[in-house]
């Protein structure tokens, strides 16, 4: 059964363009407003403009357990509390 047909028979070329260009919005949100990933990624050199093709999503820093419990309880948020 087809639940979205616009997208589950997208041509391959533009299902990678639709990714990358998703995948390029949330680096920008990362960096934008969360602190930590802020920092990440201009450690790695990666910002929302220097993700070209999709192999380049190799070259995003990883989030570890210990990033998480550094910045509990509300630094990985993107959005306000209230």
């Amino acid at each position: 059964m087809i639940w979205n047909p616009d997208a589950e028979t997208m041509a391959p070329q533009s299902r990678r363009a639709l990714q990358l260009a998703r995948l390029r919005d949330t680096v920008d949100r990362a960096a934008t407003h969360v602190p930590f990933f802020r920092a990440a990624l201009a450690t790695a050199g990666v910002g929302a403009g220097s993700v070209r093709p999709l192999e380049d999503l190799a070259r995003l820093p990883f989030t570890r357990k210990d990033h998480r419990r550094e910045q509990y309880p509300w630094g990985l948020f993107a959005v306000p509390r209230y």
